[in-house]
């Protein structure tokens, strides 16, 4: 498809490369270059980092995106975009920024999963949300670490709203408070092995987003002060 490597961006992102931690994977949807669409499908969301761990459109699942800047991927319960090569090594620490909205309550909705591709089946990195809003992390196999993350409003359980989710990975806080605003729990430490954005790896309709995803950022390592990433996306995302 003549997938770009170097990718412009409409909106300034200086805030953000400013951060010393480097970035594994970074998919924005603000920008329709960061896009090859097929009318609205999207197939491909493009790698904003070097990496070329560009998003694909699998099965004709039809995740979609219009052609205007400023919005989001849009999932239907059953669309998805994956990449088989993204890759965390077991164990090792690491922070995920996840712009999202849904558009229904259902019981389990996917946002982000590992590409579990057989014989191997010993990494499981994921994150949903459940009908009443309560962000679920998981990482498993093997040992377990501590986690922490949390949402930066209180939207998660709120219909048609845009919510900032921050997880850390290996994080070392220990309260506990449900929907979301700021929750540790224990974690195996199975490696993330590819990445299935919308839904389950192996889509379940009833588990699928009915939503948007705005934004995916992987950093390789813990950022405790978030202040310039929430300051960052609020701005951009008019959360």
């Amino acid at each position: 498809m003549g997938l770009r490597q170097n990718l412009t961006s409409g909106y300034d992102t200086t805030a953000l490369d400013s951060i010393s931690i480097n970035k594994l994977g970074w998919w924005s949807a603000y920008d329709t270059d960061d896009f090859v669409l097929t009318g609205d499908v999207v197939m491909s969301w493009l790698d904003k980092t070097d990496n070329q761990n560009n998003l694909q459109q699998v099965e004709n699942k039809d995740a979609t995106r219009s052609s205007n800047d400023g919005e989001g991927v849009a999932f239907n319960r059953s669309s998805s975009l994956i990449n088989d090569n993204f890759y965390i090594t077991r164990g090792d620490p690491y922070t995920l920024v996840l712009v999202f909205e849904k558009e229904s309550s259902a019981s389990q909705s996917w946002l982000i999963d590992s590409r579990v591709i057989p014989p191997i089946s010993s990494g499981r990195n994921t994150v949903y949300s459940d009908s009443t809003g309560y962000i679920t992390a998981e990482r498993r196999r093997d040992a377990e670490p501590n986690y922490s993350f949390y949402t930066t409003t209180s939207n998660a359980n709120e219909l048609g709203d845009k919510d900032i989710l921050i997880i850390n990975f290996n994080g070392t806080n220990s309260s506990i408070s449900q929907n979301g605003v700021f929750t540790t729990g224990i974690l195996g430490s199975g490696a993330m092995v590819g990445i299935t954005v919308g839904s389950l790896w192996n889509p379940v309709p009833s588990y699928g987003l009915n939503g948007m995803i705005y934004e995916i950022i992987y950093f390789d390592g813990i950022i405790e002060d978030t202040t310039i990433i929430e300051d960052y996306l609020t701005t951009k995302w008019d959360i």
